[in-house]
């Protein structure tokens, strides 16, 4: 049931708003319960930490296997997939540091949101 409901949800959620959505099908259903599904999720690649929102991690449905990051809408939560702006590169520039790993984080406006705020 909890995997049933990341997918009712549009875009990026947070662990609060997945727990409201499946307590709305299922009363009594505790936060702890669904905060280790998310895990069990996130262990098997299936749900992915996107960026943040008001001190909680927003979450999404991703099955790309491929390293990418994602651009999450300010106004609807939307989620899409970006390719990684480093591309294969593994030394930055400046220093010459080995680069071991990055996190990127893109917030914005997605098409529609813009279309109607007259953007």
């Amino acid at each position: 049931m909890i995997a049933e409901s990341v997918l009712a949800l549009p875009g990026a959620f947070t662990a609060e708003d997945l727990h409201r959505e499946v307590a709305s099908r299922a009363p009594g259903i505790g936060l702890a319960t669904v905060y280790r599904a998310i895990a069990v999720m996130q262990d098997a690649g299936t749900l992915t930490v996107v960026g943040h929102r008001e001190n909680s991690a927003l979450l999404a449905a991703c099955d790309r296997s491929d390293h990418h990051h994602h651009l999450v809408c300010t106004s609807c939560a939307s989620v899409v997939g970006v390719e990684c702006p480093l591309g294969d590169r593994a030394v930055a520039a400046g220093g010459g540091h080995l680069v071991t790993r990055h996190e990127i984080t893109l917030y914005g406006l997605c098409a529609a949101c813009r279309a109607r705020a007259g953007r």
